[in-house]
């Protein structure tokens, strides 16, 4: 009796890539993407976990991590195999951060007689802030201690300003701050009634106009 037949050897790993290798990210629940050859099923084991997904025929695939991975580092591994049983694994380690970067003013400017202010405050060491007003862009890195410091490079008018802080992370985690800032750089009015020049009173009486609500310092004889 003879038995005729036909053995394909194939002793090639199939190929394997990530699109971009995942090494930080701001998502809980990550996608991974990347290529292999046409029809094959890929492989994620993380967490103790394992999802698949099986490439189109431009060899494309992408897997979405369906559980919630805590912040912090996550080692994976990404395997796949052909039907000759040959694989290939890639290993690599993720870092989850989905936590916003603190922002905070050193005191919020609301009022300035400055036409070109400064703002100032803290955030996390070596992040750049971003500050947005009329329009234009300002930005400053924060440094070891988290301090920053941006002062408006182009001429306030008077009046009301909407302004924006922003502040993101390596991860992509941004933080918003909003606030309005009043230029009011006009000294205010301040007139006498009638100028004392002299006075038969040794405790004379001072009187005259300014704007509204404001207080009126008199200094005489060092008090």
């Amino acid at each position: 009796t003879e038995q005729h037949g036909s053995l394909t050897v194939d002793t090639q790993a199939p190929t394997l890539a990530e699109d971009t290798p995942l090494t930080l990210t701001n998502l809980a629940q990550p996608r991974f993407s990347g290529e292999t050859e046409a029809g094959l099923t890929v492989m994620l084991e993380i967490e103790g976990k394992q999802y698949h997904s099986t490439a189109d025929q431009h060899g494309k695939w992408q897997i979405h991590v369906g559980d919630a991975l805590s912040d912090g580092k996550h080692d994976y591994q990404l395997t796949v195999a052909d039907a000759a049983g040959n694989h290939t694994e890639q290993h690599g380690s993720l870092t989850v951060d989905t936590q916003a970067p603190t922002l905070a003013e050193d005191t919020p400017l609301t009022l300035t007689n400055q036409d070109q202010p400064t703002f100032s405050g803290e955030t996390e060491a070596g992040l750049a802030v971003m500050l947005e007003i009329d329009g234009k862009r300002y930005h400053d890195t924060a440094d070891q201690d988290g301090k920053w410091q941006i002062q408006v490079g182009d001429v306030l008018s008077e009046g009301d300003h909407d302004y924006q802080l922003t502040v993101a992370d390596a991860a992509g985690n941004h933080t918003e701050q909003r606030g309005s800032l009043t230029v009011d750089t006009q000294a205010p009015t301040l007139a006498e009634d009638t100028p004392l020049t002299l006075t038969n009173q040794d405790q004379p009486t001072f009187s005259g106009e300014t704007e509204a609500g404001l207080t009126v310092t008199l200094e005489i004889d060092g008090k």
